[in-house]
């Protein structure tokens, strides 16, 4: 019959609406979540130098002194981690070599620049505490020695001590790039951590004069460190 008819037929749309209301309210499989970009917090922590994975730099003791001689190896503060190496590449950063007769102050002072830089770059501590953000990031050594880089486009003056310098700070997603000069020094360090979070990986290399900063014309010196866990303080 006709009525009939139409109500089987109303009852299955009617049926089928509720199935396809239902289904649209029923919690479905969320697609996976990517993987978050890589941070700059990545780098925050305390890290233990690992000399046994390392490479060192030369003793800048050994580079050519203000007066134009070649000093011998050795000299110099002890690094607190690991020292110096002794031997390799040169670094010397800047000035002439052998019996040259440029005595003017501002080659002499560009010298001291430089040999400051390459001390503080090749004394290694034995342990560093690191705060990163992408704002700033504070680096402290078991010494007291503190750096503070605010990563951006302007460089930023640094006081070594002996000699002041400069440092520009950049990020690429996790990696910090410090470009530094000093005098007629330029280098290029970078803090990179592993994939697996365990270590840290700093990256020093000189850049040739003409090249831009990040730029290292040499295979790069590299520094390990372990990530200290909360476990391993005790």
């Amino acid at each position: 019959m006709p009525e009939r008819r139409f109500t089987s037929s109303a009852c299955a749309l009617a049926s089928l609406l509720f199935t396809v209301s239902v289904s649209a309210h029923t919690p479905q499989d969320k697609p996976p979540v990517p993987p978050a970009a890589a941070s700059p917090e990545r780098l925050t922590g305390e890290w233990r130098f690992n000399k046994e994975l390392s490479t060192l730099m030369p003793d800048p003791e050994a580079a050519t002194d203000p007066g134009g001689g070649r000093r011998g190896p050795g000299g110099g503060a002890p690094g607190g981690g690991g020292g110096r190496g002794g031997g390799g590449r040169s670094y010397g950063g800047g000035g002439a070599r052998g019996g040259g007769t440029r005595s003017s102050a501002g080659s002499t002072e560009e010298m001291l620049q430089a040999r400051a830089l390459l001390r503080e770059l090749a004394d290694v501590p034995a342990v560093l505490t690191i705060i990163a953000a992408p704002s700033h990031v504070t680096i402290t050594t078991e010494r007291g020695t503190i750096r503070k880089f605010t990563p951006g486009d302007a460089a930023q003056e640094v006081d070594l001590g002996t000699a002041k310098a400069t440092a520009k700070a950049t990020w690429d997603q996790d990696v910090l790039t410090v470009d530094w000069t000093a005098g007629k020094a330029r280098f290029t360090e970078s803090y990179q951590v592993t994939v697996q979070g365990h270590m840290l990986v700093i990256r020093i290399a000189p850049v040739a004069a003409g090249n831009t900063p990040g730029t290292p014309s040499t295979a790069p010196i590299k520094y390990i460190f372990d990530r200290v866990e909360a476990a391993d303080r005790f």
